[in-house]
């Protein structure tokens, strides 16, 4: 859009974009998801899952108020 107001033709004024976003970024989706079914990922997910996403119980404070 930035292009239109500043009068910009890609490939002339401004090199065209070096990849497809698009499709980058639909190979690299496909990529991470398919980790998922690694037997190494399967073992740790529970321990992943409780560290990052699982809320954790309520701690009772250990520090003395004086």
């Amino acid at each position: 859009m930035e292009a239109i107001f500043n009068d910009i033709v890609l490939g002339r004024d401004y090199p065209e974009p070096m990849i497809d976003l698009t499709v980058a970024s639909q190979a690299a989706r496909d990529r991470l998801w398919s980790y998922r079914e690694q037997p190494q990922v399967k073992q740790h997910i529970t321990a992943v899952l409780n560290r990052h996403v699982r809320p954790k119980a309520k701690r009772t404070s250990h520090r003395h108020d004086t």
